[in-house]
């Protein structure tokens, strides 16, 4: 992936995460980053209705 895009190289990290059944949450205030784009606003709702990836503002 040497040329790859960062969004290829984040889908397979978020690929491996999954195939090693690793659970990850990113604590950070993404409001802004939800605001600005539906894509992502959709990707962070469905990852944080899964069991493996949450985004949250705090603990």
């Amino acid at each position: 992936m040497r040329h790859a895009s960062p969004y290829l190289k984040t889908g397979a990290f978020w690929r491996f995460l999954v195939n090693y059944r690793c659970r990850v949450a990113i604590l950070d205030d993404i409001s802004q980053y939800v605001a600005q784009s539906r894509g992502f606003r959709d990707f962070v709702y469905d990852t944080n209705n899964g069991d493996q990836l949450w985004f949250a503002s705090n603990l």
